[in-house]
């Protein structure tokens, strides 16, 4: 798997092939999806998640275009809907961010929003950026606001665009945050790469160089933000060695996870991946990260994203290809309280 930008990668081609069948800013809504009415910032805000678990919820990833049925789904699995992609979406009234947006409302959800404005290699306007996110979240009121997609990679891929970032983040964080004070705003990290763990299918060492001190170069961060696939270092995502996520301590901020998920197939051989498997690592999960007191926890796959890349991204969901649910749906569901 490609190590830089992969999250963009994927979240390219699982969620706004979904929505808009690409990355153009169309003005159409998806497909499946009555037409929503738009949000202001008189919509009212979501429902908070129950008291008796924390926050949690799964990423926009429905079956083909299946919008409604995402969301007749979504409520059964949290009270988050987590929307991922190019932060130009965040313009267009009927991209997928604003569509997601709307509809979460109508469900009483709330929506967390996951982008990058900052790329590896590429020109950087700092007030239109500042500009974009401030205009969405006045609009939708995000309850979560990532303005960076493992920041970490980009700082690996090209460190002057990490720089950029650094400096820019500050001024984006206080104009999101006077047009939506209610929102959480942070950047979010991939936590095997910062923990030092690059082994696996990244191809790297099993122990490498770790990466935490850049979590306070961008600052300040509601929230400490991870992606966490142990199953691409490890042969069996669902044995969790002691102590695995106990690098959190580290994190200059209480803790969330934008993206957590398990393979229900093999993606290599020698990797013991299958349904069965990808339960058992949604029960470890949870009990691995416990003493992290998450604030907030989103599975990134609901289905299965068949043409997802990188390949071993396709079959994550909770839900395979034939529309079956899979055991790691009632984990989810045992785990987190619904």
């Amino acid at each position: 798997m490609p190590a830089a930008r992969a999250a963009c990668v994927r979240w390219t081609l699982l969620v706004l092939v979904a929505l808009l069948a690409g990355c153009s800013s169309s003005n159409a809504p998806p497909p499946s999806a009555t037409t929503p009415t738009p949000a202001t910032s008189s919509t009212p805000p979501p429902t908070a998640p129950s008291p008796t678990a924390p926050p949690h919820g799964v990423a926009f990833t429905p079956a083909g275009n299946d919008v409604a049925g995402f969301f007749a789904e979504a409520p059964q699995l949290g009270s988050v809907v987590l929307w991922g992609g190019p932060a130009e979406q965040l313009n267009a009234d009927g991209a997928a961010p604003a569509v997601v947006a709307t509809l979460a409302a109508q469900k009483r959800m709330q929506v967390a929003i996951q982008t990058d404005f900052v790329w590896p290699n590429a020109t950087f306007d700092a007030n239109a950026s500042t500009a974009t996110a401030a205009a969405f979240a006045r609009r939708y009121h995000p309850a979560y606001f990532a303005l960076a997609v493992e920041a970490d990679r980009l700082h690996d891929a090209d460190p002057a665009a990490f720089d950029r970032l650094a400096a820019w983040y500050p001024s984006a964080y206080a104009a999101v945050k006077n047009a939506s004070p209610e929102t959480k705003v942070f950047v979010t990290w991939q936590f095997e790469h910062v923990d030092g763990r690059d082994g696996g299918l990244y191809g790297g060492a099993d122990a490498g160089p770790q990466h935490w001190d850049l979590l306070s170069k961008v600052a300040p961060l509601d929230l400490a933000a991870f992606t966490t696939y142990p199953g691409l270092v490890l042969h069996d995502a669902a044995a969790l060695p002691s102590g695995y996520y106990a690098d959190l301590a580290r994190a200059p901020a209480p803790v969330a996870f934008t993206e957590v998920g398990a393979f229900a197939d093999s993606p290599a051989p020698g990797w013991t991946s299958n349904a069965t498997a990808q339960a058992a690592f949604v029960r470890a999960f949870f009990a691995a990260t416990a003493s992290a007191d998450p604030k907030l926890v989103v599975w990134f796959e609901v289905h299965d994203q068949p043409q997802a890349s990188p390949a071993p991204f396709r079959h994550m969901g909770l839900v395979d290809e034939s529309g079956a649910k899979r055991p790691a749906w009632d984990a989810w569901v045992a785990a987190t309280g619904g």
